[in-house]
């Protein structure tokens, strides 16, 4: 039997085996094992409201691979300094623990005569 290893897959579930005898050659097995396909949340939350779930967004990639995290701003807001720019997906990642946290800000526009 393979192996497990968190987030990986493996290219098959049992490695066959022989019987070992004084005269047997040396042979070797190879198994490979694939990165898992993960999802993942984007989380937008306002900081002009405690933290207020504004909406959500999706991520995806493989285990151990690093994704580049391009917020797609709700109307009206903006982002806060320092919001990650990517994510890497780990081996003992899931769904629910995938969660990137985008911060933004509400969207002010100085109003003046010429442009009211």
């Amino acid at each position: 039997k393979t192996q497990k290893k968190a987030g990986y897959t493996p290219d098959r579930a049992v490695v066959p085996s022989e019987t070992v005898t004084f005269d047997i050659k040396d042979y070797t097995e190879t198994v490979v094992y694939k990165a898992n396909e993960q999802t993942g949340r984007v989380v937008y939350v306002d900081d002009d409201n405690s933290g207020q779930e504004v909406k959500q967004g999706s991520i995806s990639g493989k285990t151990g691979e690093t994704v580049k995290v391009t917020p797609e701003v709700p109307e009206n807001y903006e982002e806060v300094a320092g919001n990650p720019t990517d994510y890497t997906f780990t081996e003992d990642g899931t769904d629910e623990s995938n969660v990137v946290t985008i911060h933004l800000k509400h969207k002010h526009e100085t109003v003046t005569r010429d442009n009211v």
